[in-house]
């Protein structure tokens, strides 16, 4: 695993996918393991609750990013292909 010092955000996200499942499978462990140490079962189960809703708000905004990312493409697309449909019509226009 790499280290974290000195990247900025983007870096650190860039370098954070870079691991392999085993890796974020231990880093997951030893995260989760360090923040029930000298906890209640109470408190452990507030944070579970509270992380698990953020990451399934963090899964909703990337899907959402995903979506809006699909529509913009294929409305890219539609604009490419009605501009090409334009050449082809003043090409037959000027009767190539």
């Amino acid at each position: 695993m790499g280290s974290f010092t000195n990247l900025n955000s983007g870096d650190r996200m860039s370098e954070f996918s870079s691991f392999s499942p085993e890796e974020l499978s231990i880093l997951a462990e030893s995260t989760a393991l360090s923040i029930a140490k000298e906890r209640t079962a109470v408190e452990i189960n507030v944070l579970g609750n509270f992380v698990a809703a953020v990451g399934g708000l963090l899964l909703a905004i990337a899907a959402q990013m995903v979506a809006l990312q699909a529509t913009q493409d294929k409305l890219d697309q539609i604009t490419l292909l009605k501009n090409q449909i334009k050449g082809i019509e003043k090409q037959l226009e000027n009767g190539c």
